[in-house]
């Protein structure tokens, strides 16, 4: 959702999509990381675009002293 704030999406069919913002996650689900390791990068066109971007991916991310559970790359096969 922070990356379709940015512009990186479309809310509705109309909408222009802006190819020069976006999120790059670089810590992804359970990845062991360490104080100043960078989670993410946020590419926005302005600063007030881009902490309310960094807000948002920061509140997306849960850090825990122990690795999230395992769970299937597939989760559900519809026949």
């Amino acid at each position: 959702m922070a990356a379709l704030r940015l512009g990186a999406g479309r809310q509705t069919k109309d909408d222009i999509i802006d190819h020069a913002v976006g999120i790059r996650c670089l810590a992804k689900r359970g990845d062991a990381v360490s104080t100043g390791d960078v989670l993410a990068e946020v590419h926005a066109r302005d600063d007030a675009a881009a902490q309310q971007a960094e807000a948002e991916v920061l509140a997306a991310y849960e850090l825990g002293d122990e690795a999230p559970p395992a769970r299937p790359i597939v989760l559900e096969t519809i026949a």
